[in-house]
């Protein structure tokens, strides 16, 4: 194919993935609970799960709500890290007792789990991981295909063949190591 018919179809292709990546985003994030919150907040991912009712109510209201106010993102997860998160009040007395917390940190990454009765499951779980733990593998891929095709370029360009490196310089046409179309060959 020539080099002006790969360009449309190069930039149709990575049309397509961005509009599938895309799909498959909103296809997950269908199948999430509602107390279920995810952000970003200082270079880092913050998933936030919590029990289904008044405590996800009161996440939901002051911290995770379409557009929370300035600030309140971090100023929650200082006071998850000071081990003083906020929780919401039992419904059954009017002065909760405080509540009982757990943090654990490895390599980076920070979970906490703040519970209000000891037996009880906990009200809301907090992970944070650096955006770094995330960006380094999903490059790559990317990475991988950028060095194939500045290789490919190379081998072309030395009259080369651009699937196998094989010389081609006695052999126009096809490639007699891979079978594949030759450019003609740079006098």
């Amino acid at each position: 194919m020539p080099a002006m018919g790969r360009r449309p179809s190069n930039v149709l292709t990575l049309l397509s993935f961005l509009l599938l990546l895309a799909v498959v985003v909103f296809w997950v994030r269908s199948y999430l609970p509602d107390h279920f919150f995810f952000r970003w907040v200082d270079g880092r991912m913050m998933v936030v799960t919590a029990q289904a009712g008044q405590t996800a109510e009161i996440l939901r209201r002051g911290y995770f709500g379409e557009e929370p106010a300035d600030g309140s993102l971090r100023e929650f997860l200082q006071q998850v890290r000071a081990g003083q998160p906020p929780y919401a009040p039992f419904p059954r007395t009017s002065t909760p007792p405080p509540p009982a917390f757990k943090l654990h940190k490895v390599m980076g990454v920070e979970a906490a789990s703040v519970y209000f009765i000891g037996n009880e499951p906990p009200r809301y779980r907090v992970v944070t991981i650096p955006a770094a733990y995330l960006a380094l593998p999903l490059s790559i891929l990317p990475a991988m295909w950028f060095v194939n095709r500045l290789r490919r370029r190379s081998r072309a360009g030395a009259g080369r063949c651009a699937n196998c490196g094989y010389d081609l310089r006695g052999s126009p046409g096809r490639c007699p190591e891979c079978g594949s179309n030759a450019a003609p060959a740079a006098a």
